[in-house]
């Protein structure tokens, strides 16, 4: 029994004693934990850090380290970031290509056009003779003779291409466009604008007669940029009226601009261009009651350029020999691995009766 209570006795000593150590231990804590308080609320925030630095120009140490710590962030996840969660956004992509636009053509839409089967030179036979004219003659007298006259015009045969563009067996592979369709279309549009270049204002002789080249003067302007209602009736005026009624003004936007921006007078305040009004009367925008062909490969307002034509266009023809081909070819960059396109035409143009069309030109 004495054996029994010492061996209790013991161990409440024991346990006395450990909760007497635990109870120091706590106590210990508990004044480390305020003493850590009371420091970190003395240290400066980033914005304190900032404040001082603005208004002393100086920097502490404290405040240095801060500085890089508010610099290295908290490895927030982030979509602009891509490391710490930019990667895991899907990047999302439009449905098509949208390609900056220029305008062109004008010139295939008045033209006449016709086709051929070969390239071989194509002769136009034409005639003048507006001199001639008959006679009152009297009676019993013997009548004269009065020759008809001819000559002829000769049209070529040029070959135009677009030149090749590449794509790699990867790139037609991976991407999510209709890339070939793109291509052909990209295709048809370089030699179109190669097409309306030479037929406005092609040199001859190496390539087609522009529409420009071959038109005769109507009018010269007084001015070295400008153009006055005057000078646009005399251009208009200097067609016969034989080509008149199938007549329209072509020029490009930029003096189209400035004939919508002429008025008739002092007096009469009404603009020269006349705007369509649709369903009304179906008919396209006019000037002076003519027709407005834009072609933006026609010159600008400058000095001495011809800047605006005015006459019947379908005396303007356009020769098709070959119309617009696309090849593709596995061959030609096959070392690549890419896939080749191009293409091609054959066509001339010239103005038959450079009577029929008269352009204005700048002083």
């Amino acid at each position: 029994k004495m054996d029994n209570d010492l061996t209790s006795l013991k161990l409440q000593l024991d346990t006395e004693a450990r909760a007497r150590a635990l109870s120091a231990e706590f106590d210990a804590k508990q004044d480390e934990i305020a003493e850590t308080r009371k420091v970190e609320s003395a240290k400066l925030t980033y914005a304190e850090a900032f404040d001082k630095y603005i208004r002393s120009g100086k920097m502490t140490d404290e405040g240095i380290e801060l500085m890089k710590a508010e610099k290295r962030g908290t490895g927030t996840q982030i979509v602009s970031n891509d490391p710490l969660g930019g990667y895991l956004v899907a990047k999302l992509w439009a449905d098509s290509i949208d390609s900056t636009m220029k305008a062109y053509g004008g010139m295939l839409d008045v033209a006449y056009i016709f086709n051929t089967q070969t390239g071989g030179d194509f002769n136009v036979p034409t005639e003048d003779n507006r001199a001639t004219v008959g006679a009152i003659i009297s009676e019993n007298t013997a009548d004269v003779v009065s020759d008809e006259t001819f000559a002829s015009k000769t049209m070529k045969a040029f070959v135009y291409t677009s030149k090749w563009i590449k794509a790699t067996y990867e790139m037609l592979n991976d991407t999510n466009y209709p890339l070939e369709a793109y291509i052909n279309t990209r295709i048809a549009e370089r030699i179109g604008r190669k097409l309306n270049i030479d037929f406005t204002v092609g040199a001859g002789t190496t390539e087609p007669f522009g529409v420009v080249t071959s038109s005769t003067l109507g009018t010269t302007t007084a001015g070295v940029a400008a153009v006055t209602r005057l000078e646009l009736l005399n251009l208009i005026h200097s067609v016969d009226p034989a080509y008149r009624k199938n007549s329209k003004l072509m020029m490009n936007d930029t003096t189209l601009l400035a004939l919508k921006k002429l008025t008739v007078g002092s007096a009469d305040d009404r603009p020269l261009w006349t705007p369509s009004v649709g369903y009304l009367d179906g008919k396209p925008d006019r000037i002076e009651g003519f027709d407005i062909v834009i072609n933006q490969d026609m010159a600008s307002m400058a000095t001495g350029n011809k800047f605006m034509l005015f006459g019947d266009f379908s005396k303007y023809w356009i020769r098709k020999i070959w119309d617009i081909n696309i090849v593709s070819t596995r061959e030609k960059y096959l070392d690549s691995r890419a896939m080749a396109y191009f293409g091609y035409a054959r066509y001339d143009g010239l103005l038959i009766n450079t009577g029929a069309v008269k352009h204005m030109k700048n002083a």
